[in-house]
C-alpha cells in the first residue's frame, strides 16, 4: 500500500449494497477497487457481484441464497487516479 491507496471501512448490514464516500467519484481508478469481506456470527459465503463507479456503489450477495441476512465488516481499498496527483501537484 503506498500513499495513493484511499480506504474506506464499515459495517454492512441488512443491506446488499455499500455506498463509497462521494469525494471518491472523481478521484480514484476503478480497475484499482479491492474489496475484503468479513462475515459475523455465522457462515455468509459472501460475494462481490457488482461494482457500478457512475453510482460509487459496490453490491454484496450471499451464495447460500437471496433470504441469506447479510451481516459483515468491510474495508475498501482504491488507488487514485495518476490524473488526480497531477493536478494536485499544480494547484
Amino acid at each position: 500500500m503506498n500513499s495513493d491507496t484511499l480506504i474506506t471501512r464499515g459495517r454492512l448490514t441488512k443491506s446488499n449494497s455499500l455506498d463509497l464516500p462521494i469525494e471518491w467519484k472523481d478521484i480514484i481508478d476503478p480497475d484499482s477497487v479491492t474489496v475484503h469481506l468479513t462475515q459475523i456470527r455465522t457462515s455468509q459465503d459472501l460475494i462481490v457481484y457488482d461494482y457500478i463507479f457512475f453510482e460509487n456503489k459496490i453490491f454484496v450477495r450471499s451464495g447460500l441464497g437471496p433470504d441469506t441476512v447479510i451481516d459483515c465488516y468491510y474495508t475498501v481499498f482504491a488507488d487514485r487516479k495518476k490524473e488526480w496527483d497531477f493536478i494536485q501537484t499544480f494547484k
